[in-house]
């Protein structure tokens, strides 16, 4: 009976290590090269900053370069070419 909780607790504590030594090992989260400013951490420098593509006259400008096809135009075409059928 001993022998088996001596087993067990040997498990855990490896599998405890195994998880830690796992996690210690992934990448962060930051690019290589890129720093943040004295004080804050990684993700408050994210937050402050906004990303070129999250500015509004970038949305507005992709907003604007959207172009919606003349749907009744479409229709009529697909009318004609049922028509030919």
């Amino acid at each position: 009976m001993n022998k088996v909780i001596i087993i067990i607790i040997a498990l855990v504590l490896l599998l405890g290590a195994g998880v830690w030594f796992w996690r210690s090992q992934a990448p962060s989260s930051a690019p290589l090269g890129t720093s943040t400013p004295a004080g804050t951490s990684g993700e408050e420098s994210r937050a402050l900053a906004p990303l070129p593509e999250d500015t509004t006259a970038n949305i507005q400008k992709d907003l604007d370069d959207v172009r919606l096809l003349d749907v009744d135009q479409e229709f009529k075409d697909i009318d004609k070419d049922l028509e030919s059928l």
